[in-house]
């Protein structure tokens, strides 16, 4: 668990860690300035999200989960069939993520206004990614994993771009705070 951490799970978690610092001073910034809840919520929320992020990595509790699920559907006689059911869960997933992420973004654009908002917004979109492919390391569908982890490491650009996006926008919108409260 903690002890098999590789220096690609430390960076991670280093990278995640200044994500979460930035989000909380990003969020510390839009209640002391007096901005919009919206915007200090959403910082605080990918604060958190990135703090469980680290528990996750650090502490091996994704690998954990999917070796659990394994575990159980080789206890239930599944294993051999797990294709199927996780072709099912990845069709599920990705309809639920694209329609509902569809509808929420329309909705929330339509009225967006104002580069800290936009910067937010960005932000937020940035760290839903996270959470789609943290759910997609954990479902382990074969094809999933040949696209995340094969020669391109579809994984760690989406991880790394994720993160880096949610740091520029959580800094550029603390920027944009304190020179015009």
């Amino acid at each position: 668990m903690a002890g098999s951490i590789t220096y690609l799970g430390l960076a991670a978690i280093v990278l995640y860690g200044l994500v979460a610092l930035a989000c909380m001073l990003a969020g510390g910034t839009a209640a002391k300035l007096g901005q919009t809840s919206w915007n200090r919520n959403v910082w605080l929320t990918l604060s958190a999200l990135f703090v469980v992020l680290i528990m996750l990595r650090g502490f091996g509790i994704e690998e954990a989960i999917r070796g659990a699920m394994r575990a159980e559907l080789r206890s239930d006689g599944g294993y051999a069939e797990r294709r199927q059911l996780q072709g099912m869960i990845v069709a599920g997933i990705l309809a639920v993520a694209f329609a509902a992420g569809g509808w929420w973004f329309y909705r929330a654009t339509r009225k967006l206004r104002g580069r800290r908002n936009v910067a937010t917004m960005t932000a937020l979109i940035a760290g839903a990614a996270m959470v789609f492919l943290v759910a997609l390391r954990m479902i382990s569908l074969h094809m999933i994993d040949k696209a995340l982890f094969g020669a391109f490491k579809l994984n760690w650009i989406i991880d790394i771009g994720a993160s880096a996006t949610v740091l520029a926008a959580a800094l550029y919108f603390i920027r944009l705070v304190r020179a015009r409260p």
